[in-house]
């Protein structure tokens, strides 16, 4: 589960055996990575508040890309507002 807020952006993964691991960090700061890995194309990466974390590794390639286009959308909207 993915949350953006204006000065916070959090990531929640609920692993199969029930363990909850949390990341956040203030959206501003935040670094939003694609490259391609030997094992996975357009391997989606987010960096922040002291932190690497992948995000989507489920999804396709193009999926990753969207997501990753959509993520700085929304970021750059809620962090540098238009005057």
């Amino acid at each position: 589960e993915l949350r953006l807020w204006p000065d916070a952006i959090a990531v929640e993964r609920r692993e199969p055996m029930g363990k909850v691991k949390r990341w956040a960090a203030n959206p501003y700061w935040v670094d939003i990575d694609t490259t391609n890995t030997r094992q996975i194309q357009n391997y989606l990466t987010l960096r922040g508040g002291g932190r690497r974390i992948e995000l989507g590794v489920f999804l396709t390639p193009e999926e990753r890309v969207e997501l990753a286009h959509e993520l700085r959308t929304q970021i750059n909207r809620l962090t540098r507002p238009v005057g």
